[in-house]
C-alpha cells in the first residue's frame, strides 16, 4: 500500500462497512448515531461529515478530516482513530441487534442454546472472578475493565477476531463456534494477564499451569484461522522454552499478522513479550534490548497502548529507559512530549518531571537532575523513593569529580533508606531490593581510602554480592558499571 493510499478513509474498515449498507440503512444508522450515548457530540458531527461522502468515500482523505475537525492539532490522526473505533463498535453492534430483530426464529433458537451454555458461562465467570485480586494494581487496572466487557457481552454470541463482524450469520453452528471462541479467546487473555503478573510460568499455580496446557491446545488448532491464537502459541511455547530462534519467529509472525487484531489483543502480546524481556534487558542483554525497543516502536507508531485515552505509566517508563540505554534520546524525548497528556492526572505532573530527570541522568547532565528533584515535592510514596534513589545515582557520578558531595551521599543514603522502612504499602522484596542498592552505593563511596590492593578485594566482594542478589537489586546494570569502573 502506498503512503498516499493509505491517507484515504476508504481503506478503513469503518468506511467498508459503511459503504455496504444500503441507502435505508444507512438512514436507519443514522438516527441511532444521533441519538447514542455512547459517542461524544464531536464524533458525531464527524460521521455526518463522512455520511455525506456516501457512496463515494474514494474522495474523502484524512487531510480533509484534519483540515475540518483537527486544524493544527498534532495529535489529529490519534483523535481520528478514536473517533472511528467507537463509531465501528456503534455500527457493529447495531448490525447484530437488526440481525436478530429480523429472525424470529434464530432468537428462539438463540436462547435454547443460550440455556444450555449458561452453566459453562457461569462457570468460567466466577473462575476469573476469582483471579482479579491477584490481576490488579494501581498502575494496571486492565483486566477489571476486560471482566466488565465480558460480562456484559456474554449474550452476543460472536467473536471479534471472526468474519461475522462482517458478514451475516450463515448458520446457527457458526454462532456456536462463535461463543466457543469467545469463551476460549476470553480465557487466554485472563491468563496471559496473569502470566505477566507473575512474570514467569513457573511462578504459577497447578490449576493455572492445566489451564494453559488447555488454551495452549486450542489455540493451535485455531491458530490457522485465527492469528491471535497462533500468536499466542508462540508466544506461550517461547516462554516455556526460551530460544533466540522461536522469539524471532514470533516478531516475525506479528507484524506480518498484527494487522489482524484488533487494537486491545495487539497491546496485550506486545506488553506481555516485552515485560518478558525485562529480566534479559535488566543483566544488560543488548539484543533483548533491540528486540524491546522495536516493540515499543510498533506499539507507539499506532498508538496501541493507549487504553481509554491513556498511556500506562509503568510500560512508558520501560520504553524510556531502554531508549536511553540504547542512546534513542531523541524518540525519548519526543515520545515523553507526545503522550505528557495522556498520563493519568493523578500521578501526571510527578511522573513526568521523573521520566524528565531520568532522561537528563542518561545523558549524563547531572547538574539538571539534582535541581530538578530538589526543587519538585513528590507526593506518591513509589515516586519519591525512585527520586531519591536517581538523586543519590546523579550525586555519585558528580562524586567522581567533587569529594565535598561525600557526606551529602552518605546523608541521603540513611533517609532513603529510613524512609523505605516507614513505608508499609511496599513489598520485602522492593524494600530488600533497594536496601541491597544502598549497601552497594555506601561501598562504593568509602573505597576511596583504601589502597590499591584493598579495591580490587572489594571490588570481587562487590562482584560477587550483585551476582548472589542480581534478581533482588534496584539499578542492577548501572551498579555492575559502577563495580567495574572501581
Amino acid at each position: 500500500m502506498t503512503q498516499e493510499s493509505s491517507k484515504l478513509l476508504k481503506n478503513r474498515l469503518f468506511i467498508q462497512t459503511l459503504s455496504a449498507l444500503s441507502p435505508t440503512d444507512l438512514k436507519a444508522f443514522k438516527v441511532l448515531c444521533k441519538q447514542s450515548l455512547m459517542i461524544s457530540k464531536e464524533t458525531k458531527k464527524l460521521f455526518d461529515f463522512i455520511a455525506k461522502a456516501y457512496p463515494l468515500f474514494e474522495t474523502l482523505t484524512e487531510q480533509k478530516v484534519f483540515a475540518q475537525f483537527f486544524p493544527n492539532n498534532p495529535e489529529a490522526r490519534i483523535l481520528l482513530n478514536y473517533a472511528l473505533h467507537h463509531l465501528f463498535e456503534l455500527l457493529q453492534n447495531w448490525l447484530v441487534q437488526k440481525e436478530l430483530e429480523d429472525d424470529k426464529h434464530l432468537q428462539n433458537q438463540l436462547c435454547i442454546r443460550a440455556c444450555k451454555k449458561r452453566f459453562l458461562q457461569q462457570q468460567f465467570f466466577k473462575k476469573t472472578q476469582k483471579t482479579l485480586d491477584t490481576l490488579e494494581s494501581d498502575c494496571l487496572a486492565i483486566p477489571d475493565t476486560w471482566y466488565q466487557l465480558f460480562a456484559a457481552n456474554r449474550e452476543l454470541f460472536y467473536h471479534v477476531q471472526t468474519d461475522k463482524n462482517q458478514e451475516k450469520i450463515e448458520s446457527l453452528s457458526e454462532m456456536g463456534r462463535n461463543l466457543e471462541l469467545f469463551y476460549h479467546g476470553s480465557k487466554i487473555k485472563l491468563l496471559c494477564q496473569k502470566v505477566y503478573r507473575n512474570k514467569k510460568l513457573k511462578n504459577l499455580s497447578d490449576y493455572d499451569r492445566q489451564e494453559i496446557t488447555l488454551t495452549l491446545h486450542f489455540a493451535k488448532k485455531n491458530g490457522q484461522h485465527i492469528p491471535y491464537f497462533s500468536l499466542y502459541a508462540q508466544l506461550i511455547q517461547y516462554l516455556q522454552n526460551p530460544d533466540e530462534s522461536m522469539l524471532e519467529a514470533f516478531i516475525r509472525d506479528f507484524k506480518r499478522d498484527r494487522t489482524a487484531l484488533d487494537r486491545l489483543d495487539q497491546s496485550l502480546l506486545l506488553s506481555f513479550m516485552v515485560y518478558s524481556l525485562n529480566g534479559a534487558t535488566r543483566k544488560g542483554n543488548k539484543m533483548a534490548m533491540d528486540i524491546q525497543f522495536d516493540l515499543f516502536k510498533i506499539a507507539f507508531e499506532d498508538d496501541l497502548l493507549l487504553l481509554d485515552n491513556e498511556m500506562n505509566a509503568g510500560f512508558f517508563n520501560n520504553f524510556l529507559i531502554v531508549s536511553c540505554t540504547l542512546g534513542e534520546f531523541t524518540i525519548a524525548k519526543k515520545m515523553l512530549k507526545k503522550y505528557t497528556p495522556y498520563f493519568n492526572s493523578t500521578i501526571r505532573d510527578e511522573f513526568v518531571n521523573l521520566m524528565e530527570c531520568t532522561l537528563f541522568f542518561h545523558q549524563k547532565r547531572y547538574d539538571k537532575v539534582e535541581v530538578n528533584l530538589r526543587q519538585f515535592q513528590f507526593k506518591n510514596p513509589m515516586f519519591r523513593i525512585r527520586s531519591r534513589n536517581l538523586f543519590l545515582k546523579s550525586l555519585y557520578e558528580s562524586y567522581q569529580s567533587d569529594r565535598t558531595l561525600e557526606k551529602l551521599i552518605l546523608s541521603e543514603l540513611i533517609k532513603l533508606r529510613k524512609y523505605i522502612k516507614k513505608q508499609n504499602g511496599i513489598s520485602e522484596f522492593q524494600k530488600d531490593s533497594y536496601y541491597n542498592m544502598i549497601a552497594v552505593i555506601r561501598k562504593l563511596t568509602n573505597t576511596r581510602y583504601r589502597r590499591p590492593p584493598q579495591r580490587e578485594r572489594i571490588k570481587q566482594e562487590l562482584s560477587d554480592f550483585i551476582t548472589a542478589h542480581s534478581n533482588k537489586a534496584m539499578s542492577l546494570n548501572w551498579l555492575i558499571e559502577k563495580i567495574k569502573s572501581l
